[in-house]
């Protein structure tokens, strides 16, 4: 099996306090995803799912809020300055798992 090649792409909050680079595949040929809960629906979440390890905080790690709901599941970080969704956390048994919100408003070179 071959693996795609890994494209890395940076992103940040609405007032760049928090910033971050993720390596995945390219978003032109890799699928999105969007959840229906009513946090991800009312955020317009845009996601996919990078490996943990491929995603880096470069700054801004301690202006990064967190919210929990209902299941308690999904952890929904967010910036505590703007409120920009950034990514939710979750573990599916004994796996991490990420999901990087990749809307275009947040990641270069689609943001304005």
């Amino acid at each position: 099996m071959v693996l795609p090649e890994l494209v890395t792409y940076h992103g940040s909050c609405h007032c760049k306090a928090v910033t971050y680079t993720m390596r995945l595949p390219s978003l032109s040929t890799d699928e999105v995803g969007s959840c229906d809960c009513s946090v991800c629906t009312r955020n317009g979440y845009l996601m996919c799912f990078p490996d943990p390890k491929d995603v880096s905080f470069t700054s801004g790690v301690d202006n990064i809020a967190e919210y929990r709901f209902a299941s308690q599941v999904g952890v929904h970080k967010f910036c505590r300055t703007c409120g920009s969704s950034i990514c939710a956390a979750m573990k599916l048994g004994q796996m991490d798992m990420i999901a990087m919100n990749v809307s275009p408003k947040v990641i270069s070179p689609f943001s304005a």
